[in-house]
C-alpha cells in the first residue's frame, strides 16, 4: 500500500512523453487542466451510486497500479461500462479515505495519503492539523470534504464494526463464493421478522451484505451461495426493514462479544 501510494504521486504519467513534445503542448495542457477542474467541480456522485462489488474490484487494481492511473485501471478492472475514469478516481478516494481513518501506524504516511487524495478546490477543515496531535489529525478525516455523503456510503458507515464483530477472518471465503452453509458463522438470535425468515436467512443476509453491499438487495436474493432461493418467504422485506434488521443483528453480535469478554475476565 505504502509503496504504491508513494510511487504514484506523479499521477497517470508513465514517462512516455519526451521533453520536446511536452513544450509544444503546454497551451493545450493548460486548456485541458481548466476543463478538468470544471469537471471536478461538477462531479458529485450519489452515495448509493456504486455497490460493494465495484468498490472491491477497484480496490484490487488500486493496490496494483497506485493512485492516479485511472485510464489504466479502467481498462484492467471488470466493472460496468457506465463506470468512468472519474468514477474510479472517486471510488479510490473514498477507499483511501476510509483506510487512513482506520490506519494505525506512521502518522507521516497518513498525512501523505491525506494530502494526496484531497479533491481539487475542496474545503479542508483545519489545514494546520497535520502538525498537531494524531487525534486532531484523525478528526480532520471526518470534516470538510471528507464529511460529504458521497464519500461516506452507508456500507462504509457500519463496515468497521461489522468486520470486527461479525465477519472477522471469514472475508476471503465469502468473497470466493463459498456457500453460506459451509461458512462458520452462527446466528443464535431468535427474533420474529417476516413469515418464512429464520436463522439461516439472517446468516445468509449478513454474508450477502458483506459480499454485495448492504444496499444491493437484488444481488443478495439472487446469489446461489446464499439460502434465499430455497426459502419460502411470503413477502421479502424491503430495504428499510432490512437495514433495521441489519442494525439489530449487529447490536446482537456486539453484545454477544462484550458478554463473552466480560465473562472471560
Amino acid at each position: 500500500f505504502e509503496e504504491n501510494v508513494y510511487k504514484s504521486e506523479g499521477g497517470d504519467s508513465e514517462g512516455e512523453e519526451s521533453d520536446d513534445s511536452s513544450k509544444g503542448r503546454k497551451r493545450t495542457d493548460r486548456k485541458g487542466d481548466r476543463k478538468k477542474r470544471r469537471e471536478d467541480d461538477e462531479y458529485r456522485p450519489d452515495e448509493l451510486a456504486f455497490n460493494k462489488s465495484e468498490y472491491f474490484k477497484i480496490e484490487k487494481v488500486l493496490g496494483q497500479f497506485g493512485w492516479g492511473r485511472w485510464k489504466v485501471m479502467r481498462g484492467m478492472c471488470d466493472v460496468k461500462e457506465c463506470v468512468t475514469e472519474a468514477d474510479i478516481e472517486h471510488i479510490s478516494r473514498t477507499l483511501l479515505l476510509h483506510c487512513i481513518r482506520e490506519y494505525r501506524g506512521d502518522e507521516k504516511i497518513r498525512e501523505f495519503v491525506w494530502r494526496l487524495i484531497i479533491p481539487k478546490g475542496a474545503q479542508v477543515a483545519g489545514k494546520n492539523a497535520p502538525k498537531k496531535k494524531s487525534t486532531v489529525l484523525t478528526s480532520v478525516f471526518h470534516e470538510g470534504w471528507a464529511a460529504l455523503p458521497e464519500y461516506n456510503p452507508p456500507a462504509f458507515a457500519v463496515d468497521s464494526s461489522f468486520q470486527r464483530h461479525v465477519i472477522g477472518s471469514k472475508s476471503e471465503e465469502i468473497m470466493n463464493g463459498t456457500k453460506a452453509e459451509e461458512i462458520d458463522l452462527t446466528v443464535d438470535w431468535n427474533d420474529a421478522f417476516v413469515t418464512g425468515w429464520d436463522n439461516e436467512c439472517d446468516k445468509s443476509f449478513l454474508i450477502g451484505a458483506h459480499k454485495h453491499g448492504l444496499e444491493n438487495i437484488d444481488a443478495i436474493r439472487a446469489d446461489p451461495a446464499l439460502c434465499f432461493g430455497s426459502k419460502e418467504i411470503e413477502v421479502f422485506p424491503n430495504i428499510a426493514d432490512l437495514l433495521n434488521r441489519f442494525r439489530r443483528l449487529l447490536t446482537h453480535f456486539q453484545r454477544k462479544r462484550h458478554d463473552s469478554l466480560t465473562f472471560a475476565t
